[in-house]
């Protein structure tokens, strides 16, 4: 399949490969917004096959993109050590290594104060405030009486 003959068919098609919901693409295609008409064009046979085939296109790119950037990488691993260039060896198997999610990055959590030697009504009260600084008041008030008990 090819390019829809109605311009507004091929946008909202396009849209919705996008991800935009039926109402919202039926719009940007130029419509009256409308979710039954919305509804029932997006249904329509031509332009969910339209869809899925821009869709198939898209990811064909990404996983060209993706193999690519991984060839790239196996290449600039390869070089950087045949001239002993380690740390550029290194950085390359470093990103190889997160592009096939091999690694993952470890952060440490740290917060103002140490909320491990909180007794438990303290550690009641904490949330408390915290609940009623979102505007949680009612999640305030039991947190308090939870920290009574």
């Amino acid at each position: 399949m090819t390019v829809l003959d109605k311009p507004r068919h091929e946008k909202l098609a396009q849209q919705l490969a996008l991800g935009a919901n039926q109402t919202d693409a039926y719009e940007a295609a130029g419509y009256a917004r409308d979710d039954g008409h919305a509804s029932r064009l997006a249904g329509d046979g031509r332009i969910r096959e339209r869809v899925r085939e821009i869709q198939a296109e898209a990811a064909r790119h990404v996983a060209l993109s993706r193999a690519d950037m991984i060839e790239m990488l196996i290449s600039v691993h390869e070089e950087a050590r045949a001239n002993k260039q380690m740390s550029a060896a290194i950085r390359a198997a470093e990103l190889l290594g997160r592009e096939l999610h091999g690694f993952t990055e470890r952060r440490e959590v740290t917060t103002r104060d140490d909320v491990r030697q909180l007794s438990d009504p303290e550690l009641y009260e904490r949330m408390a405030q915290t609940a009623e600084a979102i505007g949680e008041p009612e999640l305030g008030a039991k947190l308090r009486r939870k920290a009574q008990s």
